[in-house]
């Protein structure tokens, strides 16, 4: 049985400066319109660096919703220290349900390395791929990280939203750009985006 941490609640777009809210308006709206005229396929969302991960998929995702979009996936819902100080506790957002769930161990003070609890997380690839069944519009996926660039995590979400023809956007870092190509083939595309810094200095 998966041992998590859920609450159910909606997700919403948080921590945005107001200039920085503002000048983010325009560029999903441009994604969106790429997406929904492309079709089923891969997504490839360059997410730059880690600060970006969160804001760039929050927006995304609040623009498809407000389309009347179907969503199913997780994106990241933030992240909240241990009470030991040793580790921050991780979180994703099920859009599918509103559930948040808790995706980090809690090993103690001395434990170091990844801290990803690995029993919960392959739980959610296994019931977000049954959702899938009941179909969706769209399919999001925080990051192809490296559980993804080992064949595992969400290779097999991923897999089941190309059979089942719904379009996948996943969320990539540059580190795991490569990894990323030799997963899909050739098969994704990439979504133009502007970098966030550089549209709240206009």
């Amino acid at each position: 049985m998966l041992q998590t941490d859920i609450a159910t609640s909606s997700w919403q777009t948080a921590g945005f400066e107001p200039s920085v809210g503002a000048a983010m308006a325009a560029w999903p709206q441009s994604a969106a319109d790429f997406i929904e005229t492309g079709g089923a396929g891969l997504y490839g969302l360059d997410l730059g660096d880690t600060a970006q991960t969160r804001d760039r998929l929050s927006v995304l995702v609040k623009v498809l919703a407000a389309r009347g979009s179907r969503l199913e996936g997780f994106i990241q819902d933030g992240s909240a220290k241990q009470a030991n100080g040793s580790h921050q506790d991780m979180y994703l957002m099920n859009l599918g349900s509103g559930e948040r769930v808790r995706i980090s161990e809690r090993r103690g003070r001395l434990a170091r390395g990844c801290h990803l609890d690995w029993s919960v997380f392959t739980g959610l690839a296994d019931r977000l791929t049954q959702r899938l069944d009941h179909g969706a519009d769209y399919l999001i996926i925080n990051r192809f990280g490296r559980a993804e660039a080992e064949g595992r995590g969400m290779t097999t979400v991923l897999e089941r939203a190309l059979d089942a023809q719904i379009p996948a956007i996943v969320g990539v870092r540059r580190e795991y750009r490569e990894p990323w190509a030799r997963f899909h083939e050739g098969l994704a595309m990439d979504v133009p985006l502007c970098d966030v810094s550089s549209a709240a200095a206009r």
